[in-house]
């Protein structure tokens, strides 16, 4: 996002798209998005990825709701008894985005 408003800044003050690039260290092709782009307003990164839905979906938020039963009626079962459960359920990911601490509700 930064990058963005540094090549906004030097449009600004009259550089070529070519020199902006090169400055910046920004592609040609994305300086010219740029400027046809409106203005960044905020440089909040999450709240953008966010509101774009920038990245990857989690392959865990469908399993949301299993996992918090599965947490509430017995919280100390651990991590791989846990995910043995969820993949029954049908997950097919990894042991860590199920099984992250903050996830897990306070005891």
């Amino acid at each position: 996002m930064l990058k963005r408003h540094e090549v906004e800044i030097l449009l600004k003050a009259g550089h070529p798209k070519t020199e902006v690039a090169r400055l910046s260290g920004v592609s040609l092709r994305s300086v010219k998005r740029i400027a046809e782009e409106s203005s960044v307003v905020h440089v909040d990164d999450a709240a953008e990825r966010a509101k774009r839905q920038i990245g990857r979906p989690s392959t865990v938020v469908n399993f949301r709701k299993p996992i918090l039963e599965i947490l509430q009626q017995t919280p100390d079962l651990a991590s791989l008894e846990i995910l043995r459960r969820v993949r029954e359920a049908g997950y097919e990911g990894g042991k860590t985005a199920p099984c992250r601490p903050e996830r897990r509700q306070p005891r």
